[in-house]
C-alpha cells in the first residue's frame, strides 16, 4: 500500500484513468447528495472571494483505489463522488462551450478553461474506451462514455432508469448555475462558471492506493465498519454539553430541562432526520447555508443567542415531528394550534380543511423540502399579525395549495428533483421567518411564488407523463401501487367544474383505505376498469391506462354494473344515478365522451383530456 497522500481534483485527473468494477452498486446518488455537493462547491466559491485568508480548499472525503497499472486504477471506494464529478465537469464545459459559441470574440480565458475541462475528462486523440477519465458503473458506462467526449451536446430519449436519473443530476447543476447567473451577461457568467472550475480544480481528497485486490476490499471493510464519521449533531451537542449551563428549556408544566433532557426531546422529535432538522432550523435564522459551513454556524448562533436557540431549535424539531407523523385530520390540527396564538380564528373552516388536505398530501407524496418553508410562512404570517386582516384570510390555504400543487405537477408526475427549488427554498424561508413587517412578508411571498411559477414543467411535459399513469405503474409512489391514483381520483372529484374551483375534500387516506377492486368497510369506494380488463378486444396496456379507470361505488360496481360494456355502464348510471356524488364523472367524463364504441384511441383522449385538466385546474399553479 503506498502512502496516503492528500491529491487535488487537478491532479486526480492530470492522464490518469479510473474504472468501476461491474460488481459495484449503480450510480444512486440523489437529491440530497448532489444539492450537498453543488451547495459545498458554492459556499467554497463565496468563501475563496470574500475570506480568502480564512479559506481551506474543500474537501470531499477518502478515495480508496486498487492500482492496475502506472495510470489505471480501480475505484474501491468513492465511484459516487468520482461519477458525479465527472458529470458536473461536463455541464461546466457545456455552459462555456455554448457561452464561447454566442460571443464574437471570446476570450482566452473560456478557451483554456474548456480545453482544461476536456483534459479532466478525456485523453486527447484517442477513441478506445479506456481512453476517458473515467470507465462508470456498468448501467451507465455508455452514456458517460459518449458525454466524454468532446463534441457530445444532449441526451437521446432512448435512456435506461439508471440513465435517466444520471440525465436528471447534470439538469439539475446545469439549472442551478444557470438560475446564479440569470442577472449576468455571457462574459460575467462566463467568470463565475470558471471561478468555478477553480474551485473545482482545487478541491482535495485522501488518496489511499494498494496493489493487491484482497488488500484492497480488506481495507474498505475496515474503513466502513468504523461506522460514519462524526455529523454536525454529534459536534453540536458535545458543544451544548460542554456549556450547559448557559442553556434551560421549560417544557409545558414550565419545570426546568437540562441540556441532556431537551436534547434528548430534540433528537425523539427528529427520529432518524437530526441533521435535516438541524439544517433546516440553521436556514430560518441563516438562509442558504452547506454541510461544510453548517456546524462552526450553529456553534456561532448558540453563543450569541444561547437559550433562545436552544428553545427555537426544540420548536422546530416539534414542527417536523407533528408534520413526519400526520396520519389524522387531529395530528394536522397540532401543526396549525402550535403557530395559533391564543387560538385565533385566521381561516374558515373550510379553509382549514384544504390546509389539512394539502399537508396530508404533501406527507404522503413524500415532499420533504416543504417543511422549512411551511414552517417559515406560518411563523412570518402569525409575527407579523396578518391574520388580523380580513384581506389575509386565504393566504395560509393558498400557499398550501400552492406547494401541493406544485410538487405534484414538478416532482410526482414531472419526475423532477426536489432540488430544482432547494436553494431559492433556502433563501426566502429566511427572508419569510425573519420578515418584521407586512410588507417585508408579502414580498417574501411573492418571490416564492414567482419561483415556483419559473420553475414548473411546462404543460406538455405533464401531459406526456402523466397520460402513461395506469393501474400497474403509478410512477415513483411505492407505499401502495394504487393509493396515488385514489389521490388523483380524489382531487378530481372533489372540484366543482361548473365553478371552476376545488370543493370539500374527501378523506385523504389514499393508500390506507382504499384498494383497486376491493371493497374496504372504512370506505365503499374504489377504482375500476371501464373497459373492464376480463374483456376481450383490447390491449392489457391500454386497459390499465389511467384514461381507463373510473371512481366507483363498490356495490354498483359488484352487482348493477358488473360484467357490463361502456356504453351499458353509461346508460346504468344515467337511469339509476349511480354516480350521482361523483362530481368527475357527472361533470366532466359523461358529458365529454360517446362509449358507444370505447376504444384505445377513446382512453388516450381522455387520459391527455385529464392530464390538462389537471395541469390548467386541479393542480394549477396561480
Amino acid at each position: 500500500m503506498d502512502k496516503p497522500d492528500k491529491p487535488t481534483i487537478k491532479e486526480l485527473f492530470n492522464q490518469n484513468l479510473y474504472s468501476v468494477p461491474d460488481f459495484q452498486r449503480a450510480y444512486v446518488w440523489n437529491h440530497d447528495n448532489v444539492h450537498e455537493f453543488l451547495q459545498d462547491i458554492e459556499v467554497e466559491l463565496d468563501e475563496t472571494l470574500n475570506r480568502p485568508e480564512d479559506n481551506e480548499p474543500l474537501f470531499l472525503g477518502t478515495l480508496i483505489l486498487l492500482k492496475k497499472n502506472q495510470d489505471k486504477y480501480e475505484i474501491v471506494d468513492g465511484q459516487q463522488r468520482i461519477t458525479t464529478i465527472i458529470i458536473f465537469i461536463i455541464v461546466l464545459r457545456t455552459l462555456l462551450t455554448d457561452i464561447k459559441s454566442q460571443l464574437t470574440s471570446p476570450g482566452g480565458a473560456i478557451k483554456n478553461t474548456i480545453e482544461l475541462l476536456n483534459d479532466m475528462l478525456v485523453f486527447r486523440g484517442t477513441t478506445e474506451e479506456l481512453d476517458i477519465t473515467l470507465v462508470a458503473s456498468k448501467p451507465i458506462k455508455k452514456l458517460i462514455r459518449k458525454m466524454s467526449q468532446t463534441g457530445w451536446t444532449s441526451f437521446n430519449d432512448n435512456l435506461n432508469s439508471d440513465e435517466q436519473g444520471l440525465e436528471k443530476v447534470f439538469n439539475y447543476f446545469k439549472d442551478e448555475l444557470q438560475e446564479n447567473t440569470k442577472e449576468k451577461n455571457l462574459e460575467d457568467k462566463a467568470k463565475y462558471y470558471i471561478k468555478i472550475v477553480d474551485v473545482l480544480r482545487a478541491t482535495e481528497f485522501i488518496r489511499i492506493v494498494v496493489t493487491k485486490e484482497d488488500h484492497a476490499y480488506d481495507l474498505f471493510e475496515r474503513v466502513n465498519a468504523r461506522g460514519t464519521s462524526l455529523e454536525v449533531s454529534d459536534l453540536l451537542k458535545n458543544h451544548l454539553h460542554s456549556n450547559k449551563a448557559d442553556y434551560t428549556l421549560k417544557d409545558e408544566e414550565g419545570e426546568s430541562l437540562d441540556i441532556s433532557q431537551v436534547w434528548e426531546k430534540i433528537a425523539n422529535n427528529s427520529g432518524s432526520e437530526l441533521q435535516r432538522v438541524l439544517r433546516y432550523y440553521f436556514i430560518t435564522r441563516n438562509g442558504k447555508t452547506s454541510q461544510k459551513g453548517m456546524y462552526k454556524g450553529l456553534k456561532k448562533h448558540f453563543k450569541e443567542k444561547t437559550s433562545s436557540a436552544l428553545e427555537g431549535l426544540y420548536q422546530y424539531s416539534v414542527f417536523h415531528n407533528n408534520f413526519e407523523n400526520i396520519m389524522t385530520n387531529d395530528d394536522a390540527i397540532k401543526i396549525l394550534n402550535s403557530f395559533e396564538p391564543n387560538e385565533t380564528l385566521s381561516y374558515s373552516g373550510d379553509d382549514k380543511r384544504y390546509i389539512i388536505e394539502s399537508m396530508k398530501a404533501l406527507k404522503y407524496l413524500n415532499i420533504k423540502n416543504v417543511l422549512v418553508v411551511i414552517f417559515s410562512f406560518f411563523s412570518g404570517f402569525y409575527k407579523n399579525k396578518l391574520y388580523e386582516k380580513n384581506r389575509y384570510r386565504h393566504e395560509l390555504m393558498e400557499f398550501m395549495r400552492m406547494l401541493e400543487n406544485f410538487h405534484f405537477i414538478n416532482n410526482t408526475i414531472g419526475g423532477e428533483l426536489p432540488g430544482k427549488v432547494e436553494i431559492p427554498y433556502q433563501k426566502i424561508s429566511y427572508s419569510l421567518f425573519a420578515s418584521s413587517n407586512e410588507n417585508e412578508f408579502i414580498a417574501a411571498k411573492n418571490d416564492l411564488y414567482s419561483v415556483l411559477k419559473e420553475k414548473c414543467i411546462d404543460r406538455q411535459s405533464f401531459i406526456a407523463k402523466f397520460s402513461t399513469l395506469s393501474y400497474e405503474k403509478v410512477g415513483d409512489i411505492k407505499k401502495t401501487k394504487n393509493g396515488l391514483l385514489y389521490y388523483i381520483f380524489d382531487r378530481l372529484n372533489s372540484f366543482d367544474y361548473n365553478e371552476d374551483i376545488p370543493k370539500k375534500l374527501g378523506d385523504s387516506d389514499w393508500n390506507d383505505r382504499f384498494k383497486i377492486g376491493h371493497f374496504t368497510n372504512k370506505n365503499p369506494i374504489n377504482i375500476d376498469h371501464w373497459f373492464e380488463k376480463g374483456r376481450d378486444g383490447m390491449d392489457k396496456k391500454d386497459k390499465h391506462n389511467i384514461g381507463n379507470l373510473m371512481l366507483m361505488n363498490w356495490k354498483a360496481n359488484q352487482t348493477t354494473l358488473n360484467g357490463k360494456s361502456p356504453k351499458e355502464k353509461y346508460d346504468l348510471c344515467i337511469e339509476n344515478d349511480l354516480l350521482r356524488t361523483y362530481h368527475y364523472a357527472q361533470q366532466f367524463f359523461f358529458k365529454k365522451y360517446s362509449f358507444e364504441n370505447w376504444s384505445a384511441d377513446d382512453i388516450h383522449k381522455h387520459s391527455e383530456d385529464m392530464a390538462n385538466l389537471a395541469y390548467d385546474h386541479i393542480w394549477k399553479i396561480k
